[in-house]
């Protein structure tokens, strides 16, 4: 279930979902974008000391058979430069593009602004 939290106009928001591949090759996403980003990186996340920092990442390798979990924490998708408020309840088309695999389309379901899973993950 792919997911991003509220955020507003101009402001930079995060995508997560997981990534699962049924080939029998690996494959590597490769790049995002969308309408509404002025641009989006991937990203993951790096102990540094005591300190967890952000990093750019070229990309996102996804191995033959398994899947890989964009999360907070871990690698996400960092939409940079809101062309628009992300309201709860609406959603975000975003192109993933893979090595392999070509694009693919999602839609990033908007969860509220402090949300640390989606929805319909909570218990």
């Amino acid at each position: 279930q792919p997911w991003t939290r509220a955020a507003g106009q101009g402001a930079t928001a995060a995508g997560f979902m997981e990534i699962s591949h049924r080939g029998s090759a690996a494959d590597r996403l490769l790049s995002a974008s969308s309408s509404m980003a002025r641009a989006i990186e991937l990203h993951t996340m790096l102990r540094d000391g005591d300190v967890m920092r952000m990093r750019a990442v070229d990309a996102i390798e996804v191995r033959a058979g398994q899947t890989v979990a964009l999360r907070p924490g871990g690698f996400h998708l960092m939409l940079i430069g809101l062309s628009q408020p992300l309201r709860q309840g609406e959603t975000v088309a975003v192109t993933l593009r893979f090595e392999r695999a070509g694009e693919v389309q999602v839609a990033l379901s908007v969860q509220a602004a402090g949300a640390r899973e989606p929805a319909a993950h909570r218990h």
